[in-house]
């Protein structure tokens, strides 16, 4: 018959056939985990960065160019620290090193050069992620833009640290600077500058007179002191 195939001197036929549903789950599984994974970096306004067991950038997420711009030139040139700030360097190639050094989760703030070429404060989370054989797989590093909170926190740290009116340390400066000394066992005299009458003034001229008086005199201490001198106000009003 048209299409037949004859064998000859054939008494059996073994076919072999492998149930392939828990393969074809997974691929599934995979492929709908990065879609997600694309879905969430490529929309995400947080930044991400992976890197391979050998240190070379596998991937970056769309918003670290948007903000960044010449991402993907370092990515070619490996250069990672170009446009880190000088004083962030070290603190940040140190991290890396601990972090593939010892595959644990490391946290570091630096700063970085933006499109605008204005410094960007970021706080960076790297993890290792090791395969079945726990060798380091990639690094995974996820990095958000902490400018404001830095903001934040300089002005606390002003309003805690520095007298309002005249901008120079307070009290609990001088404080925790005097213990520092101490605690370093450094040499240094304590100078002691008082102000006669100050209340009379306040009570004659106005507050706003006191006021002026105060910042006109910390001005001309300030123009007779050193770079290294420490000045601080504890007025008693």
């Amino acid at each position: 018959m048209p299409g037949t195939v004859r064998l000859e001197n054939v008494c059996a036929i073994l076919c072999v056939l492998r149930d392939r549903t828990e393969q074809k789950q997974m691929e599934a599984a995979l492929q709908e985990s990065e879609k997600w994974f694309r879905i969430i970096a490529e929309h995400s306004s947080d930044y991400i960065l992976i890197l391979s067991n050998e240190g070379k950038v596998t991937y970056i997420s769309p918003s670290f160019e948007n903000t960044f711009g010449i991402v993907r030139e370092e990515c070619l040139k490996n250069d990672l620290f170009r446009y880190v700030h000088p004083e962030d360097v070290l603190l940040l190639q140190e991290k890396l090193q601990m972090l593939y050094g010892t595959n644990e989760q490391q946290t570091v703030e630096f700063r970085r050069l933006n499109q605008q070429g204005e410094w960007v404060w970021m706080e960076a989370h790297g993890k290792a992620i090791l395969n079945e054989d726990d060798q380091l797989d990639y690094i995974v590093v996820t990095a958000k833009n902490i400018s404001e909170r830095k903001k934040y926190e300089e002005k606390l740290h002003q309003l805690a640290y520095f007298d309002s009116l005249t901008g120079i340390a307070n009290r609990s400066y001088f404080e925790k600077y005097i213990r520092q000394l101490v605690e370093a066992q450094t040499t240094f005299a304590l100078c002691y500058l008082d102000f006669d009458k100050f209340k009379w003034i306040n009570d004659h001229f106005s507050h706003q007179a006191g006021d002026y008086f105060l910042k006109e005199a910390v001005k001309r201490v300030q123009a007779v002191l050193r770079a290294d001198d420490f000045f601080c106000a504890n007025w008693r009003r």
